[in-house]
């Protein structure tokens, strides 16, 4: 299995975060056009609160495997997203639980979601 490892997102990271909004806007409606999203996206890499996996072989920009974005002021997930070609491999959960650890577990953590294969992840893992 793959070894993956999850980092907080930096301004470089940008470009890769709107190609990984791009393949999941069907799910969530228009994101990329957005300057509302764009906007709250370069707030909270700025602020360390994005956690990427990047691409092994990305040197040059950045390639993001999956993303998650938290808020530790409201203790919830707020976009959560894993490329359609690394779906099933653990990614997800792997930044499920890293976010898990950066939130406060002794509060509920409150997350939001349209998409039946993101509660599958949240079940399997006990989230719910």
């Amino acid at each position: 299995m793959k070894r993956f490892e999850v980092v907080t997102s930096v301004a470089k990271d940008f470009i890769g975060w709107l190609t990984l909004a791009k393949e999941v806007e069907k799910l969530f409606g228009p994101m990329v056009s957005e300057k509302a999203f764009h906007d709250a996206l370069k707030e909270k890499i700025s602020d360390g609160l994005a956690y990427v996996v990047r691409q092994e072989s990305s040197k040059s920009e950045s390639s993001l495997l999956g993303g998650i974005v938290i808020s530790k002021k409201d203790n919830e997930i707020i976009w959560f997203a894993v490329s359609e070609k690394q779906r099933g491999n653990g990614l997800g959960a792997l930044l499920l639980s890293h976010s898990i650890d950066n939130l406060d577990k002794s509060k509920p953590i409150t997350v939001t979601t349209f998409d039946e294969s993101v509660k599958e992840v949240y079940l399997r893992e006990n989230y719910i």
